[in-house]
């Protein structure tokens, strides 16, 4: 790290600032100093409260996690962190999402599907300043139907570097079928997967291996403290049970691609069934995959949702809605396989 990027900051409480919560207190005063001393970086409360619960923050020379604690005068503060890795604004953050007609691959008067990008998350995050599907969505039918508010309801999640398709319903007559349809898993959901070619295939089931379809039925739960990226594992008990079905689609020296058919919905429930075999998936580095092959270096997990299976919700015609592989997913299936 380097030494800019380090900041220390000890301070005794005033009168005036008796009886603010620890994270209210902390924001006011490292607001204060960055405005001077690193005026890029962004200060949030989200960004405050992360900082006290990784122990960054000491109250009388003590480490507290409790960002709600009630701080009286005379108390002395200090604080000690990489400012660059709690306050760095991302460039991600000010991108802005431009959804166009081509993004939308299937639409009616009561439901859309649009196939988003890596790199967007589905809906609104913690980083308020961050743009999402979600938001952008309603933008573009704002302005193409000259709707100041459309309805628009999202109706399930991808993970903010899995791209593909995501389902909205266009008004409340669609909820209830669509509600259903998840609840009694009758959305069949296909994902495509790249993972790098194991040197060990000691932990791979053989199943895996075969290009027959495999299921795989594990318990899962979070597994990282809160003051860490989230990130979810195989637990044994007292987890949710996610069951998914896997397919070998073809295979190099170099990478391996899988179809997948989560029949549960999970928290990362693909990426964790696929790490728990040995097969993490390439440049998923938070389960262990990794950030580059044979040179070309992965800026996000490939992991693509592709299509969707299921009865419209209102007038039960059966739909098959499919997105093509994005680029990026391409040019690794065009160097390896």
């Amino acid at each position: 790290m380097a030494q800019d990027d380090f900041l220390s900051l000890s301070f005794f409480t005033s009168s005036t600032e008796s009886g603010l919560s620890l994270e209210s207190l902390v924001l006011d005063r490292i607001a204060n100093e960055l405005s001077q001393a690193k005026p890029t970086m962004q200060v949030s409360k989200h960004r405050i409260r992360s900082l006290i619960m990784a122990g960054c923050v000491q109250v009388d020379q003590k480490p507290v996690r409790n960002p709600k604690l009630l701080i009286a005068q005379r108390i002395k503060v200090s604080v000690a962190c990489d400012s660059s890795r709690f306050f760095a604004v991302k460039a991600l953050e000010d991108t802005a999402f431009a959804l166009t007609k081509k993004s939308i691959v299937y639409e009616d008067v009561d439901i859309l599907v649009i196939n988003k990008p890596a790199g967007i998350p589905s809906d609104a995050s913690f980083v308020q300043s961050r743009d999402h599907a979600l938001a952008a969505t309603k933008r573009y039918l704002s302005l193409r139907d000259k709707i100041e508010q459309p309805y628009l309801i999202l109706h399930h999640r991808l993970d903010k570097d899995s791209s593909g398709l995501l389902l909205f319903s266009k008004n409340t007559a669609a909820n209830p079928g669509l509600h259903q349809l998840f609840v009694q898993h009758q959305i069949q959901k296909t994902y495509r997967a790249l993972c790098p070619t194991p040197t060990k295939s000691s932990q791979i089931p053989d199943q895996l291996m075969s290009g027959e379809t495999f299921r795989l039925s594990k318990q899962v739960a979070r597994v990282s403290p809160k003051s860490q990226a989230a990130k979810w594992g195989i637990v044994l008990e007292n987890g949710e049970l996610a069951i998914t079905d896997f397919r070998l689609l073809q295979s190099s020296g170099m990478m391996l691609e899988f179809e997948a058919q989560p029949l549960t919905g999970r928290t990362h429930q693909i990426r964790v069934h696929l790490a728990s075999c040995a097969l993490p998936i390439l440049g998923d580095t938070l389960y262990g995959g990794a950030a580059s092959l044979a040179g070309m270096p992965i800026a996000r997990h490939m992991l693509h949702s592709c299509k969707l299976e299921f009865k419209h919700p209102l007038t039960a015609k059966p739909l098959i809605i499919e997105a093509p592989l994005p680029a990026d997913f391409i040019a690794c299936r065009q160097r390896f396989f």
